[in-house]
């Protein structure tokens, strides 16, 4: 196979920090790895249908 440059983990857990969220490496001692990605969740606030700011032509 083709040899990478290990830049995907280290991308990949500043992308988690930056959203609020973490990635973290779990050795479950049968040979294999599990990664793990944790973000926070924030709920949809309640929305206004209404446009923001003027309509066509200028108007509100």
């Amino acid at each position: 196979g083709e040899q990478g440059l290990g830049l995907g983990l280290t991308l990949s857990a500043s992308l988690a920090a930056a959203a609020g969220g973490s990635l973290s490496a779990e050795h479950p001692g049968d040979g294999g790895t599990t990664f793990v990605l944790s973000l926070p969740f924030v709920p949809d606030a309640p929305t206004d249908n209404r446009p923001s700011g003027p309509g066509p032509g200028g108007l509100t």
